[in-house]
Order: structure tokens, then sequence, then C-alpha cells
């Protein structure tokens, strides 16, 4: 057995795809009514004015301006095929820049993101062009006179810092970025025995989805068993039809077979009658 695995070692470092997965744009729906202070870097809550105490302030809040009201007005996720994936997110921000005058300032912003392999081998998203625009919506004074217009970029700087918003965006990221480093944690197929998905490459993003190229390897008591490459190119298969699935995963015939080769080091056929 010893030489058996002697000879998969030079095999396994030349690593191919035995199973991927493809992430649906059903999966990248995103309802704007819900969802966006679980990734905004600032809670949502009655005290709307407290906003400008949080961790949003060095963005949103100068010296003689308060933030008093914030609603999402559109917040999306589209796919860009052959480049990635594109976050829209437009804000109506409510701003007290006087006792008397509250300017409602729509906040826009457009960041491509991508998918990359840091040097660690994990996925990670990051962003690859942000662009935040603001526009005043209406102003409305003491004498109840509501007129809308459209401010230039100069005023709408002095109103709200645009400059570190594409940092706030990037803390955007933070979460999602944890959740895709899980996706390589080991997962437990007997008490013995573990089972890992490894990406081979970043994600290639199409029009039918995100799709990642995995190869499977297994912990047997702590040691590593070598797996022959699969010996045909995997590829993940044509979809039958359409389906609302989020991730729909593809193993080929030697994602089982180095599964039950994996069992049977773990002893998990072994049993007496």
């Amino acid at each position: 057995l010893s030489i058996l695995l002697g000879l998969l070692v030079p095999a396994h470092a030349m690593r191919s795809p035995d199973c991927g997965g493809i992430l649906t744009p059903s999966g990248l729906s995103y309802c704007k009514s819900h969802g966006l202070w679980g990734l905004l870097p600032v809670r949502a809550s009655r005290d709307c004015p407290s906003l400008c105490a949080g961790r949003l302030t060095p963005s949103l809040c100068s010296s003689r301006n308060q933030v008093n009201s914030v609603k999402v007005a559109e917040l999306s996720l589209s796919l860009i095929p052959d480049a990635g994936l594109r976050l829209s997110i437009d804000v109506d921000l409510g701003i007290t820049a006087a006792p008397s005058t509250t300017k409602v300032m729509r906040l826009s912003i457009l960041a491509d993101l991508h998918v990359e392999m840091n040097p660690e081998g994990n996925l990670e998203l990051v962003t690859s062009g942000c662009k935040p625009t603001l526009e005043e919506m209406q102003s409305t004074e003491e004498i109840g006179r509501s007129t809308p217009r459209k401010s230039s970029s100069s005023d709408a700087e002095e109103e709200i810092n645009v400059d570190k918003i594409c940092l706030e965006v990037s803390k955007l990221l933070l979460s999602p970025n944890e959740q895709l480093m899980s996706l390589t944690a080991q997962f437990p197929v007997t008490p013995s025995c573990q089972v890992q998905y490894l990406p081979l490459a970043a994600p290639m993003v199409s029009e039918q989805g995100i799709t990642i190229s995995l190869q499977t390897t297994f912990q047997v008591a702590g040691m590593a068993i070598p797996l022959p490459v699969s010996p045909v190119p995997f590829s993940m298969p044509e979809p039958a039809s359409s389906s609302p699935s989020h991730l729909p995963l593809a193993f080929s015939e030697h994602f089982y077979t180095s599964l039950f080769f994996a069992l049977e080091m773990a002893g998990a056929f072994n049993m007496t009658i």
C-alpha cells in the first residue's frame, strides 16, 4: 500500500477538477426591502440621527450636516459575462443642513466585483471598480416650498464625502469573503475521514452563472490521501432545462471512485460477522 501511495504522490501534484458547481443568477437576486442592513456597516434604527454617531460617519456626515433618514431605493447584483459582478445601490439620504432646511440626496454606487484566488488558495471577492455619484432630489424649507433640482458635483462633495464611499463598499465584502473561505473547510464523512473541496482557479462568469472547478481531497486519520487525477477532463454538463436552483453541483465518476477508496482507507467498510 505504501508503494501504491508513493506512486500516486506525483499525480496528486498535477491537480485537475473532479467536481464543480455553478451558482445560478437565481442565487444572486436580492430584495431591497430586507437584507441590506446586514451588509451595511451601520444598523437601521428608529433613531435616525444616531446614524451620524455610527461607523458611517466618516463617509456620509460632515461637520454641518446630519443624516436623519436613510431609504434604500434599489439594491441589485448582476452578472457581467466574462468580467464579474456588478453591485448597484441607490440610497436616498435625508440631510439636515440647517434647522430650517432638509435635503434629500440620492447616493448611487456602481461597483464592479470579481472573484480571484489569494496566495492561500482561497477564493476572495474584490472590487475592480467603484463609482459613487450624488444628486440632490429636493429641498424643503420652513415656508413649505419644495423644488427638485440637481446639485453640482462640487456642491455634492461638500454635502457628503463621496471619496470614502468606496472604502465602505470594500467593507461590505468582509462577510461574503468569510463565507467563501468556509467553502474549503473539511467536512466529516466518518469520524476519521474528512473530505475537502479545493478550488483550482478563479471562477468563470457567464450568462448561466458562476462556475467553479473543484478538486476533492481526503484526510484520513489526519493524513492526506493522494489520489490520481481524473482520467477525463471534467467540465460542467449543460443543464437539461432551466432550473431555479441556486447552486447545482456535478461530480465525475472519478469522484465516487475516490470517495469509496477513501472510505475503505478509513475502515468504513470493516465489519465482523
